[in-house]
């Protein structure tokens, strides 16, 4: 059971940090534009 949330506690912080990478990306390809 322990494996299963430690699993999905991973899984949820690579997927924060692969969103965080793609809105700051976002964020400078904009701010360049604007």
């Amino acid at each position: 059971m322990l494996a299963i949330v430690i699993e999905a506690l991973l899984a949820l912080a690579v997927l924060m940090t692969t969103w965080f990478c793609v809105y700051v990306i976002y964020r400078l390809v904009t701010d360049k534009s604007g």
